[in-house]
């Protein structure tokens, strides 16, 4: 029916129709694969809260409201990662505001030793160590412009040392939060 040189031909065509046309797009759909894997697993994750949507609402209107806006206004303030170039900036305005002098910052990410209340709040703590100089009000302008920020920042230690003439040298211990 077909000569061989036809079969080869076709075969020819055949072959190089594949390679061109067929092996791109495979590879195409192929290399969405992670992309389908991670739609999949969200898809399982919106099933199992739809299904517990029913206990999720009662939970919900069990808090009192008084609470939940108390809640509301801290989530913004909550960093979703560490951001410690945002953190250096942070204290540099503060600093830079109140004519405060920033020696040291040592920020040290720690993982809480309460397993289970740190998997409850959802929350990683960082300890921030502090050091300058400044007169006495560039040193209480800056503890109220840390106080007043956003940023949900926790003192832990305040330690203030005589150092020159009208001069001081505080060292603040603070910890602050990141989701």
């Amino acid at each position: 029916m077909f000569s061989s040189s036809t079969l080869s031909i076709l075969f020819a065509i055949g072959f190089t129709a594949f390679f061109l046309g067929v092996l791109p797009l495979w590879n195409a759909i192929s290399n969405n694969r992670p992309l389908v894997n991670d739609t999949a697993s969200l898809l399982t994750e919106l099933q199992g809260l739809q299904e517990r949507k029913d206990e999720l609402v009662k939970i919900y209107n069990s808090v009192p409201q008084d609470n939940i806006r108390k809640l509301e206004a801290v989530i913004p303030a909550t960093p979703t990662s560490l951001d410690i170039p945002f953190l250096y900036v942070l204290f540099g305005s503060i600093a830079g505001e109140s004519n405060f002098h920033i020696d040291t910052i040592t920020v040290t990410p720690r993982s809480s030793t309460d397993k289970f209340s740190r998997q409850a709040s959802g929350l990683q703590e960082t300890a921030i160590s502090l050091s300058g100089f400044g007169s006495y009000d560039s040193i209480k302008a800056f503890l109220q412009g840390i106080e007043g920020n956003l940023r949900l920042l926790e003192v832990q230690n305040v330690s203030i040392a005589p150092r020159e003439k009208d001069q001081f040298t505080l060292v603040v211990v603070l910890k602050t939060f990141h989701q």
